[in-house]
Formats: structure tokens, sequence, C-alpha cells
């Protein structure tokens, strides 16, 4: 246990962005103390761990549990980290780990587990707008079918979908390889974040998944830009089609341009300046229409929308116009196994609580709210 503490202590308090002195203080325990039990000299008593999980806000088994170990992991940054960053980062890691975990085991107890339908499949070196639309084909979309809900769509799949809500600055998403239990991706589903952006960031994992099987390496910290423009590229005609996109923006002739715009980021549950630098690929327009827009919109709506000059995997939900709701990214496809187990009498409520992160109160309101048990039982 002392190794397992000494590793989580350490990830923990660097997010927290404490000292020892200042963590040990508010325990109520000497620096000496929290330092030997944070170097994994001393085992603390029952009550110390107890006084150290209040103060980080987290439970005794986040504390003592063992990290679980992941290889094909393809999660990158842009840019150099900070200690806080990489502690979070390492958080990320350990969560989706221990979350691919618990799924996978879910579905083995109830015998529901979804075959990769792209196994054996090779996507390498292939260009990625005709990757996109290989991979449409796949799962059985038409060139003209709108993809209303990616997260049932890539779970039937067989790609288990993870959203988690976390701080960690221009982190949008990561994937797991086939190998440690995926494929999997996970989405930073903050509400800093448009709906937009979970949707595209959701496909670009997929994009890695098909066409980048090899960069699977958790110990690499870097983002290959190649890779990434070309994920990005996949992301954005795998979502919207070429001919789709050259039939909607034909219909949309007639109406204002800044509505058609917005008509078909709506459509095809994008960003606006998907949608906008479709057409700047097309030729149709210049580079400078982000601009343009932005400023047409003000004075259409009458509403300030601001124009900053950075990438679209950055815009926040104050610069994304006509956002789309939650319910337009919801993954269900977990807490529906593990209510199922419950029904079976498969699994505790307790366990059943410990895998979707909520009270065990909050998991026998949802039974009952789905009728599965009365409500004295």
């Amino acid at each position: 246990m002392s190794k397992a503490l000494a590793i989580n202590l350490r990830r923990l308090r660097k997010i927290r962005n404490v000292t020892q002195l200042e963590l040990a203080r508010m325990a109520g325990i000497s620096r000496n103390a929290y330092r030997s039990i944070e170097t994994g000299i001393s085992r603390p008593r029952t009550s110390t761990l107890h006084s150290i999980a209040r103060t980080l806000k987290v439970s005794v088994f986040d504390l003592v549990i063992e990290i679980p170990s992941i290889r094909n992991l393809r999660f990158r940054a842009q840019h150099t980290l900070t200690a806080r960053e990489r502690a979070e980062r390492e958080q990320i890691a350990v969560d989706v780990t221990r979350w691919l975990n618990d799924f996978n085991s879910i579905e083995e107890i109830t015998n529901d587990r979804r075959p990769y339908q792209f196994d054996g499949i090779s996507f390498e070196r292939e260009y990625p707008v005709d990757a996109a639309a290989r991979a449409r084909s796949v799962l059985k979309l038409d060139e003209n079918d709108f993809i209303n809900d990616i997260c049932s769509l890539l779970e039937d799949a067989g790609i288990k979908i993870r959203p988690m809500s976390t701080s960690l600055k221009r982190f949008f998403g990561l994937s797991v390889g086939i190998q440690d239990g995926g494929p999997a991706i996970a989405v930073n589903t903050d509400s800093s974040i448009p709906v937009e952006r979970q949707i595209f960031a959701t496909a670009l994992e997929f994009g890695h998944l098909l066409l980048h099987p090899d960069s699977y390496k958790s110990d690499q910290a870097e983002e290959d830009e190649q890779q990434e423009a070309e994920a990005s590229m996949f992301a954005s005609y795998f979502l919207m089609p070429q001919s789709h996109f050259e039939k909607e923006w034909s219909e949309g002739r007639g109406i204002h341009w800044v509505d058609s715009v917005l008509h078909i980021k709506r459509l095809f549950k994008v960003s606006y300046k998907t949608v906008l630098n479709r057409i700047v690929e097309e030729g149709i327009v210049d580079s400078d229409i982000c601009q343009e827009f932005v400023h047409s919109y003000n004075i259409r709506y009458n509403k300030n929308l601001i124009f900053k000059e950075k990438p679209e995997a950055y815009l926040t939900r104050s610069e994304e116009p006509s956002l789309l709701d939650r319910a337009d990214f919801v993954e269900d496809r977990l807490a529906r196994l593990v209510i199922n187990a419950l029904y079976d009498r498969l699994i505790s409520f307790s366990r059943a609580a410990e895998i979707l992160h909520i009270s065990v109160r909050e998991i026998r309101e949802r039974v009952v709210e789905w009728g599965m048990f009365n409500s004295n039982r």
C-alpha cells in the first residue's frame, strides 16, 4: 500500500497545488510525518489516512488504490505542461484506466460485449477524406445520413465512450488502443467546452484509432502535428461528407449567408468554424471569412460574438453561436449495463455506485425511476 499511497499522494497534492507543509497543516499532522508518508517511508494510521483524504477531498480508496498500468494510450499535449498540469494529466489517465477496467468487467458480467467492427480493417496511409468515407460505409451510413448520436453510433461499433469533466487546459479528448482493453475514447465535457467541440473531439479520436494505430504509446507526450491534422480532416469529413455538405449549402442559397452557416452547423452538429473552413477549402471564399462572419452575425442578431484568431479547437461556449444542447452528446451504455446487472442481481448497489461514481442513494433512485425494483426492496 505504501508505494501506491505515495504515488497517489504526490499526484493529488500537485493537483490541489499545495506544498507538503500546507497539506500537513490542513490535515493536522506535522510536515515530517506527512513527508514520510508521501515518500513511502512510513504507513499512516487509519485516522491520519482519513484526515488526509478529507483534506484532499477524495476517498480513502482513491489514496490507497494501486495505479493500473496502461501502455496503448494516445494522450498528447501541444504545449509544455506545468507540474500541476502533469499531475492532472496523470489523474485523467488513472481515471480512464479504472473506468475502462470497470466497463470491461460489467460487459463480462452481463455477457454483453460489443465486437469492434473495425478490427482487422487497415486505414493506415489512407487519405483522411477517403478514410472517413470508408468508415461511414463500414458503419452503414449513407452519404446523406446525418450523425445525430455519435456516442451510440461508435458504441454500437465496439468503441467505449467516456465523457469526463476536467479543467486541464487544451485537453479535449484521448483514446485507448485495443491492446489495453479498448478501443475507447474519453472526451472532456467541461462546461466551458461547446458540445460541438465535444462531438468533433470524439470523431477526431476515432480518426486516430483508424489512421494511427501504431501511435498509442502512453510515454509519448508530444503531439505529432501531421497526425493531428490528418485526424482533424478525418473528423470534418466523417461528420460532414462533402457531397452532403455541397447539397445543403446549395439549398441555402437565397437566405442570408450567416443563417445558412448556422443552419448547416446545427444539421451536422459541428462548430461554425468547421463550416467556414469547409467553404474556404472549396475556394468559395477566402480565409478572412471568420472575421466577416462574426461582424455580420453581430449586426444581424444584435449579439456580441467575439472574434479571436485562434484554432477552432480552442473555441469556448461564449465564442460559439447557436449552441447545441448537452442532450446532443450523451453516453448511456455503461449506465444501462450497470442497471441491467442490478436488475439481474449480478452486482451490488455499492458496486454499481462505485462504477458510475455516484452515491448508493442515487443508484436506488434510478432503479426506482426505471421501475425495475419496487421502492421497498
